[in-house]
């Protein structure tokens, strides 16, 4: 599932040809992914802790 101030979506991506873009400031969940799943995430910069936050109450507080 995705949430971010304007809306809350549960997504069911149970095909190889699916997937989804998720906008900036948005928290994200992944649920039930079984030990075959693959996680690909692509981006436009280098990974940074920093830059993410992974605290769910601070998001709400900072974001919503």
């Amino acid at each position: 599932s995705i949430e971010n101030r304007y809306e809350k979506l549960d997504f069911i991506l149970d095909d190889n040809s699916k997937g989804f873009i998720m906008p900036p400031l948005t928290w994200r969940t992944f649920r039930n992914m079984t030990p075959e799943t693959i996680l690909l995430v692509l981006a436009s910069t280098n990974y940074d802790h920093d830059d993410y936050i992974s605290d769910y109450e601070k998001f709400i507080k900072d974001y919503m």
